[in-house]
């Protein structure tokens, strides 16, 4: 009898596990559509934020600040936990401060704070109108907050699912988020290991895999191919003069992206205080900001910089930069991509990013033309993204899986590591591991009863 009891119980406790991660498979299919929905709505509205700025030149000036400041003013409101990157947040909730198998009293709670299916739809939803407003807003921040949102959501629906799932469900939908943004699955995996857990669990190895396999189906059948860069015939072709570039656009980008999140990161402490009191004055004042620097550069440096990049990379088949191309392009974009994430709404920094390392080594390529100039974009988008997230392998695979460009794999790598740690001399620790020790902090503040 005790024997028929124990085979029953392990019985039921085996299809308990089978129909936990059944259900958390399925929720890669919705972490894919929802990339899917994110990326067809942030298009229409960045174009129809164009089509409002060639019509009316001086519009952004009043639209893109009090656009900004409603949109501070939802998020504080309605949806507090969605603003800014979106993985400073996915980093916090993997802390043991915010886990509930070490704090089983505040771990869920504390968690729900930044993981929830309310957060997800605010951060789609005001990402989007904030391209409508011209914000520099990407896509990669967003998708892994709200994967990560639509997975841990599920893990705890289902009362049947071991309590450790939670940071495996966390892990699968932030990787699941970043690969159906950009349609590079492997990249997902590698930020997962490398930028959100800093370290990697077999046991969650399943869980991952099928999210991200789920996830990147369903993108890729609801958006196709159409959110890969175009490098179909970018001349990349690299001999010994490349390793010239690989240390030009890896020493530059990397203390490039490095100086930009150490600006980051103090700028958003120092106004974190006065943001926390006139969230809405910030916002207005960030969007005067941006509005004015899109008004001053000849290249636009509103929405993801997606468009923009893909120009870049498109020109290099000619070995020559795009018609109207502005040198300070990148410049700008650093500058509407810190105003936009300092104004307190939801923005993602990777689109943002790799349109800054574009640009970058389109003037890298001009000015010090060390090899070609599609060798010098593609180690610029390397260098920049590796410097600003000391994410070395996710900017080597990203890269890679976007551009599709194999032949160049030794001087991308190369490139990602100079950059990595020329970063780390003027930004010691990563920019998302600083943000989610703030996340983490807030929370143990907003529990800590009041004296």
């Amino acid at each position: 009898m005790k024997q028929r009891l124990r085979r029953l119980r392990k019985s039921i406790s085996l299809t308990g596990a089978w129909r936990a991660r059944a259900l958390l498979s399925g929720g890669g299919v919705l972490v894919g559509a929802a990339a899917a929905v994110f990326t067809y709505g942030s298009e229409a509205a960045n174009t129809l934020f164009h089509a409002w700025r060639e019509r009316t030149p001086w519009l952004p000036l009043l639209l893109t600040p009090v656009g900004l400041a409603l949109i501070a003013y939802l998020t504080r409101r309605f949806f507090p936990g969605s603003e800014g990157s979106g993985v400073p947040q996915t980093v916090a909730a993997l802390r043991p401060a915010l886990d509930p198998a070490t704090r089983p009293a505040t771990g869920h709670a504390r968690r729900a704070a930044l993981l929830s299916l309310r957060i997800a739809f605010g951060k789609l939803a005001l990402a989007i109108l904030g391209n409508a407003c011209g914000g520099s807003i990407g896509r990669g921040g967003v998708m892994v907050q709200v994967g990560a949102c639509v997975m841990y959501t599920l893990c705890r629906s289902a009362r049947y699912a071991p309590a450790t799932m939670g940071r495996g469900a966390i892990l699968a939908g932030g990787a699941a988020g970043l690969a159906a943004a950009f349609n590079t699955p492997l990249a997902g995996i590698v930020f997962a290991i490398e930028g959100l857990g800093r370290g990697f669990d077999a046991k969650h190895g399943g869980v991952i895999l099928v999210t991200v396999a789920l996830a990147g189906v369903t993108s890729l059948a609801l958006l196709g191919h159409s959110h890969a860069l175009d490098a179909a015939a970018m001349r990349a072709a690299h001999n010994a003069a490349t390793w010239g570039a690989v240390a030009l656009c890896g020493i530059l980008g990397g203390l490039a992206g490095g100086l930009f999140s150490q600006a980051l990161l103090t700028l958003s402490g120092r106004l974190q205080s006065y943001g926390g009191r006139h969230p809405c004055r910030l916002a207005l004042g960030c969007g005067v900001v941006v509005a004015a620097t899109g008004l001053l550069s000849a290249t636009s440096p509103h929405g993801s910089g997606y468009t923009e990049a893909d120009a870049i990379i498109a020109a290099t088949r000619f070995d020559t930069v795009i018609v109207g191309y502005d040198p300070l392009y990148p410049f700008a974009k650093m500058l509407a991509t810190m105003a936009t994430y300092l104004s307190g709404v939801p923005c993602g920094l990777f689109s943002p990013t790799l349109a800054i390392g574009a640009g970058l080594g389109a003037d890298l390529g001009q000015w010090l033309p060390f090899a070609p100039l599609g060798v010098m974009v593609l180690l610029g988008m390397t260098g920049y993204f590796a410097g600003m997230m000391q994410t070395p392998m996710t900017a080597l695979v990203i890269v890679l899986e976007m551009t599709n460009q194999q032949s160049m794999v030794l001087p991308i790598i190369a490139t990602a590591l100079i950059a990595g740690g020329c970063s780390r001399l003027v930004c010691p620790r990563p920019i998302f591991t600083v943000l989610a020790d703030r996340f983490v902090a807030a929370a143990g503040a907003a529990r800590r009863p009041a004296r």
